[in-house]
């Protein structure tokens, strides 16, 4: 739950401002649509599939700000957040969401805006006002209440606030089926050998094992980036879970190892542009990206 939470305000944070300052969101949004066509994604039918599918499944009432505001309000009422069958649309969006550099990287990196105005900004203060609002909220009721009493319907017009709305579901809904239900069953699959990949067993929550050795994140993060130097654009990981492994455990770890990667991306950069990963344009991310792709396969073990 507490990895929910994070998600939820992180990208209610990102999408703070005020009707005065169009031009700001209408630069985030811009430079949304950019990062996922680089990723070859069409942001905006991609967001008109989604939504049209939470229609459907009637997680929206309708695809008008109403229906986004109808949407945190049942939260409010029930405490949870409906899931649906994912689809391969929503792993796509959710494996290319922007990551937490994304406004300064967009904003005085590819807009070249002032820092000093930037700061002066409505958008800026708002976002510093929800930040110190969002601290210490532990539960979903609280962070939707939050949510709506800095967005109204008419904000959610706004293409920037829809697509947070959507990308923030793809980010944090369906617990369950997600994530036990997309895992093939064990008849359909065979426990992987050492040689197919680096191997880690998260099916007992105690315990994290790698290629059957009892491990520590220290030593995984050591033993896996020894393992993508070795095999880089051959490597893969391979995630063992069943219907017992805790959904938070499940995240931590899922998280730790998309860092590693990041890490990894990061030796490249340097070695390749003398530059940090996250100081890179976003071409020149996307071509290590694609070189030395993230493949992390979750196979089931019950």
């Amino acid at each position: 739950m507490k990895k929910i939470i994070i998600v939820l305000i992180s990208l209610f944070i990102f999408l703070s401002s005020n009707a005065q300052e169009e031009t700001i969101k209408d630069k985030l949004y811009t430079c949304m649509v950019n990062h996922y066509h680089g990723n070859n994604i069409d942001l905006n039918a991609s967001l008109d599939t989604l939504e049209n599918y939470l229609i459907l499944n009637d997680i929206l009432k309708s695809n008008d700000g109403n229906g986004k505001v109808q949407y945190y309000q049942t939260i409010i009422k029930t405490g949870v957040i409906q899931g649906v069958e994912r689809t391969s649309l929503m792993d796509s969006l959710a494996l290319y969401y922007p990551r937490t550099d994304f406004i300064n990287n967009c904003i005085f990196v590819v807009n070249d805006l002032d820092s000093s105005q930037f700061i002066k900004s409505q958008f800026y203060q708002t976002t510093e006002k929800v930040k110190n609002d969002a601290e210490g909220l532990i539960d979903l009721v609280s962070v939707s209440k939050l949510i709506l009493s800095n967005l109204s319907a008419k904000d959610f017009e706004h293409p920037y606030y829809r697509a947070n709305m959507l990308l923030s579901f793809v980010m944090t809904s369906d617990r369950e089926q997600a994530y036990i239900r997309a895992i093939p069953s064990a008849d359909k699959v065979t426990r992987p050998k050492k040689k197919d990949g680096f191997i880690i067993d998260i099916t007992n929550n105690s315990k994290l094992l790698v290629n059957d050795e009892d491990i520590d994140l220290k030593k995984l993060e050591l033993s896996l980036l020894e393992y993508l130097n070795s095999n880089n654009k051959k490597s893969h990981i391979l995630l063992i879970i069943n219907t017992k492994t805790e959904y938070d455990y499940y995240l931590e770890i899922h998280s730790f190892v998309e860092n590693v990667y990041t890490k990894f991306w990061d030796q490249i950069s340097i070695k390749k542009h003398n530059l940090e990963f996250r100081q890179l344009m976003e071409k020149e991310q996307n071509e290590i990206q694609s070189r030395y792709p993230l493949r992390i396969f979750e196979i089931s073990d019950n």
